[in-house]
């Protein structure tokens, strides 16, 4: 017998990922396969550096480019080692916890600074017409208040995540015109990272030449990396990109020297630190250990940047990672919440989602998304869990417009469509069910679940024509008779 929470009729859709910050699929994935032998250098083609220089530059770590398709393995020349263990489940036994005290989100330090960035649109087309000194002008004078005041080093980062943006020739003359400047190098890294959008090398159906172009694309961003970090051996925004591309090499030790480097000069550093965890997560082939390191490292300055909390967050967003792979989805929820208490993230609040899912605790799953809604209007995170909630408790009218709202926003995502489908189809709304089980297997064509729903969708849908074409004849029957 089904559950009082579970529409028997319906069943539960298969679940799926739900979303990160940028929108992108977020929660626990197995650990990263290494790869034992360094990228072919012969895919590293029109960088600043021979390819021999640049192979020798990387060194023997292995590319994590070249995990998620056969094609790109072959690019890559290598064959997968053994798969990393499954993280552990708790973590080994520690002193009580202290109190939680919560990192203030990046809206209320960005309320904080008295700085403003220049914007995107500004910043374009000072690259494009070649006025390279404002922007290292205007770039310093943020550099000057993020010395100020900690709550400014948001705009720092903002200032690249802008010029990544810009077209790839511009900042080719950009880096040539400026070559003893790193701006430029770090800019294009990211703009090269950027081309080919960190989450597509791990789709399955990559052909050949795309593998080849993701390779190079990587290649081309370690190469500028490296002549930034020379450039600027102990800087911000440089250490922070080069340890964010260590998720490519799984290499913990250079993210360590790196961030050794910045905290002898900047140990109040947030930004860096964060780049650096999400290259270390559990995901990623990383481990709690060293997610503990960084955050033990941030302890001491917490004081003086209360943002460095969240770097406790990390760790227990981590130990959430390793209960819910042994399936102690309670346990799980527990670290979670911590994560939580210490700084509001929407990955972190999606995959507790997950785990709330998975323990069928849909007060405090439509509680939370409603919380995330307020929270994060603009992410699809609260939308998709407040709607899953309202589905369990058979709310189906109350449940769609969070469901319409989560699938706008998530185009790709199998579960919100699902979702969708199921709230259309007991509102007896079937050809928008229909399409909305289409969609889903547009995106995944083996999902079975959303073929079944379709079949029977179909089915009624036919019975309902049916009945249509033999009505309108007994009404006229019917008239005759009176």
């Amino acid at each position: 017998m089904a559950r009082a929470s579970r529409p028997a009729r319906f069943g539960r859709p298969p679940r799926g990922r739900a979303i990160a910050a940028d929108g992108a699929p977020a929660g626990p994935r197995r650990p990263r396969i290494p790869i034992r032998e360094v990228l072919a250098a012969s895919l590293v083609k029109g960088t600043s550096r021979s390819a021999e220089a640049t192979a020798k530059g990387v060194g023997m770590r292995g590319w994590r480019l070249c995990v998620g398709s056969a094609a790109l393995l072959a690019a890559c020349g290598a064959e997968p080692a053994p798969r990393r263990a499954t993280p552990p489940a708790t973590a080994p036994a520690r002193a009580a916890a202290p109190a939680i005290e919560r990192a203030p989100t990046l809206a209320e330090q960005l309320r904080e600074c008295k700085a403003t960035p220049p914007d995107a649109a500004a910043l374009a087309a000072h690259v494009g017409a070649g006025r390279y000194a404002e922007i290292e002008s205007a770039f310093a004078a943020l550099e000057v208040a993020y010395a100020a005041d900690p709550n400014c080093e948001q705009h720092l980062w903002a200032t690249f995540e802008a010029l990544q943006a810009v077209d790839g020739g511009a900042l080719d003359r950009w880096a040539a015109a400026r070559p003893s400047s790193w701006m430029p190098f770090v800019a294009r890294a990211g703009h090269s990272l950027d081309t080919f959008q960190l989450e597509r090398y791990r789709a399955r159906n990559l052909g050949q030449e795309e593998a080849q172009a993701i390779a190079e694309a990587i290649g081309r961003a370690h190469v500028d990396l490296q002549r930034a970090l020379e450039l600027s051996p102990d800087g911000l925004v440089p250490v922070g990109y080069g340890a964010w591309f260590q998720y490519y090499t799984g290499d913990q030790e250079r993210i360590f020297e790196l961030l050794g480097r910045l905290a002898a000069r900047d140990p109040l550093a947030q930004g860096a630190r964060d780049r650096a965890a999400r290259a270390l997560a559990t995901r990623y082939g990383g481990n709690v250990d060293a997610l503990r390191r960084i955050a033990d490292g941030a302890a001491p300055y917490v004081d003086r940047n209360p943002r460095l909390r969240l770097f406790a967050g990390h760790v227990e967003a981590e130990l959430g990672v390793g209960a819910w792979h042994h399936r102690d989805y309670r346990a799980a929820a527990e670290h979670y919440r911590r994560a939580l208490a210490y700084s509001a993230q929407p990955n972190w609040a999606d995959d507790l989602g997950n785990v709330l899912d998975q323990l069928d605790a849909w007060p405090e799953l439509e509680t939370s998304g409603a919380r995330w809604i307020e929270l994060w209007p603009d992410n699809a995170v609260g939308y998709l869990w407040r709607g899953r909630a309202r589905m369990a408790q058979r709310r189906p009218a109350e449940a769609l417009p969070d469901l319409e709202v989560a699938a706008g926003k998530l185009p790709r995502h199998r579960y919100a469509h699902s979702l969708r489908g199921q709230a259309l189809e007991q509102l007896g709304r079937l050809e928008d069910a229909a399409a909305a089980y289409e969609v889903v297997l547009g995106i995944s064509p083996s999902h079975s679940w959303a073929r079944e729903r379709l079949a029977k969708v179909r089915e009624r849908l036919a019975a309902t024509s049916d009945a249509s074409r033999t009505l309108p004849g007994l009404a006229l029957i019917g008239g005759k008779g009176e």
